[in-house]
């Protein structure tokens, strides 16, 4: 699990590196409408649980966090402020505290029409969530901390209210498949079936019962 984690941060440091140079060619959009999304499938169900087991040991932080902006499209990455709500771990981060919340596996593609987002939705403006977060990294103009979400396949932010999620209508779900983000907007998670559906909720209850406070 180590390695894989190591291998994976490498490779998102690299990617971040290339959007940063391929910054003056990106079209800037504003909205995710333009792009499609990855849905999870059947396949590799097993690698991201694994991937999420043992996230309260490698975050540095866990917090509840009330989002405050829609998302934020720069530089082949998307990222969303938040307020700090409660804090479950964390010695630096506060309460109170305005944040942007940059999603680990979060990237644009060369194309401009497709984007990782993790499996997992953009958080909704005025609803509350669970975030498991590395160390702050950066301050934007002395305003907004970036906190980059822990390690893993499965983008780590999980919604305090229940989602009803729509499974679009694929005759082959596979490695790589992906739908306009229009279909899939209202969801938590995109997924490719119902297997995946229901292993996802049950995976979200048991991490949600650890903290299911701070209100």
């Amino acid at each position: 699990m180590k390695k894989w984690i190591a291998a994976t941060a490498t490779i998102i440091a690299i990617l971040i590196i290339a959007a940063c140079i391929c910054r003056a060619s990106f079209t800037h959009y504003d909205t995710l409408e333009h792009f499609d999304v990855a849905l999870l499938n059947d396949d590799m169900l097993g690698i991201v649980r694994s991937s999420v087991t043992g996230m309260t040991g490698r975050s540095s932080n866990i917090v509840r966090v009330r989002c405050t902006s829609e998302v934020k499209l720069a530089d082949k990455v998307s990222m969303q402020s938040a307020e700090v709500v409660h804090v479950f771990k964390g010695d630096d981060i506060k309460e109170g505290e305005e944040i942007l919340i940059l999603p680990f596996n979060s990237w644009i593609f060369g194309d401009d029409k497709s984007i990782n987002m993790g499996f997992v939705n953009a958080m909704m403006p005025g609803d509350e969530y669970l975030a498991f977060l590395n160390d702050a990294y950066k301050v934007i103009d002395k305003d907004y901390v970036i906190y980059e979400t822990t390690e893993a396949l499965m983008s780590p932010i999980f919604s305090y209210k229940d989602h009803e999620n729509v499974i679009p209508d694929i005759q082959d779900i596979g490695e790589g498949s992906y739908v306009e983000y229009g279909l899939v907007e209202n969801n938590e998670f995109f997924v490719g079936s119902e297997k995946v559906n229901d292993e996802l909720k049950m995976l979200k209850d048991e991490i949600m019962r650890k903290y299911s406070g701070g209100m």
